[in-house]
């Protein structure tokens, strides 16, 4: 059989939006799609035609700003026109390659852009998968070879994937379980965090919130004569009490599901200066961080450290193909540069993969979305959020950094209050029961504006990095009459 390009006679395999019909599309899809999150019964999808830069519009012709880019992930929007030029122009090459000794024109550039532009000489190579679980398992696996260690020390509220060993480091009261045993609607599952995870060989540590201090503290007080923080130092008796087995520290430098909320200044230094000195690998999973969320390339550029090992997913492609991977430094690479390692993945970089990595790090570049335009829009961001912080009775606290920020909601300001208990996925409640995010929520897209809402009480934000400060001034806008609503229910 002979294979030719670019014939004019092939099937049409896409029907044009204004064509399709909508309702018998939802009923095949509730029929026969294995749903994420809800039951069959509360399933219910909203028909999305296109996606445009940072909007989605809907199968009505009705465009809504997305301010949760998509799920964190669109960092130049869920449709860039060179992006999706780059992947048609080389699927008329490619459909697929083996990653293992094969080579193709998209990986070295990408890997190249990487380590020279983005990590800047911080890390010395580079390798893909699919998926930021998939990368978060990736560095875990090199993190347990490279030091011959067992366990790994995550934090409370860390969201670090799906998949057995990266769920093992997710630890979010609310989310965790459900990986494990799904709940029927109003269902709230026991809790439970045994010491060794869902995984043996993983301890959890006390995470930075100081809005909410899990260990009783309050800052800038919790710090001892030296200037180390009270949570830095849990961790360094944590990891004293699994020495010698500690391979790695795996954390985000924004913890950024279910809620937001940024680290105080000192603690990524003081976390990279720990983990030094007791000899412990950091990774760094910028899964949700990377590719300017917080304003540089990776988060942990906004201190002057470097990690041991890099995650990465989402932004690298702007999400328009399926990419994640993992960074090391040079000390690591040179390592495995001198030995082999059965390591492989079947669609690990994926031409089409690379050839949209490789376009949307060139868009970040020529557009100068990574850091200029970041910065300033997440400053107007800011700027906005903290003028809705002072005027709402109950935002608690607005929290974050660069384009990712979380508001929470509270019943009273001066006690902390939270509105609904704090174990909750907003879903888990009783019907009746006014869910403060999901109200703030249903007034936003009455609006045309997508927020983030996977808990009770929090309302993240992530826009791509292709808003315009009107889009910001627009959101704030909506935003602060959505949150009027909960003024009124406390």
């Amino acid at each position: 059989m002979m294979f030719l390009r670019g014939l004019s006679y092939m099937p049409k395999f896409v029907t044009p939006p204004e064509e399709v019909n909508w309702e018998e599309l939802i009923e095949m899809d509730k029929k026969y799609f294995l749903r994420p999150i809800s039951t069959a019964k509360e399933y219910s999808p909203l028909p999305i035609a296109r996606t445009e830069g940072p909007y989605l519009v809907t199968s009505e012709d009705v465009k809504i700003l997305d301010f949760m880019s998509v799920l964190h992930c669109a960092n130049a929007g869920a449709y860039h026109p060179k992006i999706a030029q780059a992947i048609k122009e080389y699927a008329d090459y490619f459909g697929y390659l083996y990653e293992g000794g094969f080579l193709e024109q998209m990986r070295p550039k990408v890997c190249k852009f990487l380590i020279e532009e983005a990590f800047k000489g911080d890390m010395a190579r580079v390798g893909f998968g699919n998926s930021g679980s998939e990368a978060v398992e990736y560095a875990l696996m090199i993190a347990r070879v490279y030091t011959g260690r067992p366990y790994v020390v995550t934090r409370w509220y860390d969201y670090h994937g799906w998949t057995a060993g990266a769920v093992a480091n997710t630890i979010i009261p609310y989310l965790r379980d459900l990986a494990i045993k799904p709940t029927k609607p109003g269902e709230v599952p026991e809790i439970k965090t045994p010491v060794g995870g869902i995984l043996p060989y993983t301890a959890i540590a006390p995470p930075p919130y100081c809005y909410r201090c899990p260990i009783g503290h309050t800052y800038p007080d919790c710090k001892d004569r030296k200037g180390m923080l009270a949570c830095i130092n849990a961790l360094k008796e944590l990891i004293l009490a699994y020495q010698p087995y500690v391979a790695a520290v795996i954390t985000e430098v924004v913890q950024g599901s279910c809620g937001v909320f940024a680290p105080p200044p000192e603690y990524n230094p003081q976390l990279r200066q720990i983990t030094k000195e007791l000899g412990v690998l950091w990774i760094d999973d910028e899964v949700i961080c990377g590719f300017g969320r917080t304003g540089p390339w990776f988060g942990y550029q906004n201190w002057d450290i470097k990690p041991d090992i890099v995650t990465f997913a989402k932004g690298i492609t702007s999400s328009h193909i399926p990419v994640g991977g993992v960074a090391v430094s040079p000390e690591i690479a040179k390592w495995f540069d001198e030995r082999k390692w059965w390591h492989a993945s079947t669609f690990a970089s994926h031409p089409l993969g690379m050839a949209a990595a490789y376009a949307t790090l060139t868009v970040y570049k020529e557009e100068k979305l990574i850091p200029d335009h970041a910065k300033k829009i997440g400053k107007r961001l800011e700027d906005g959020l903290k003028g809705i912080e002072d005027r709402h009775k109950s935002v608690g606290n607005v929290s974050g950094m660069g384009l990712i920020w979380g508001i929470e909601l509270v019943k009273n300001k001066e006690t902390k209050e939270p509105i609904l208990p704090q174990d909750r996925f907003y879903f888990w409640h009783e019907e009746g029961v006014k869910i403060p995010s999901k109200v703030v929520a249903v007034k936003c897209i009455e609006r045309r504006l997508l927020v983030s809402t996977f808990a009770a009480n929090n309302i993240t934000l992530m826009p791509s990095l292709v808003v315009t400060e009107d889009d910001v001034d627009k959101a704030i806008d909506i935003l602060d009459k959505a949150i009027e609503e909960v003024d009124k229910m406390i």
